[in-house]
């Protein structure tokens, strides 16, 4: 699952995490794997 500690400074600003799902795809992802990686943790809590 992808995360970030986004919010807790300014150099690292909410909007930070569409980065780290773009990052899976360019290790070997699929577009959906990604998307689910990102949110299915959130969704099932």
């Amino acid at each position: 699952m992808p995360g970030t500690d986004a919010g807790v400074a300014p150099f690292k600003p909410y909007e930070v995490l569409p980065y780290g799902i773009v990052t899976l795809t360019k290790i070997g992802m699929t577009n959906l794997e990604a998307l689910r990686a990102a949110t299915s943790v959130a969704a099932r809590r």
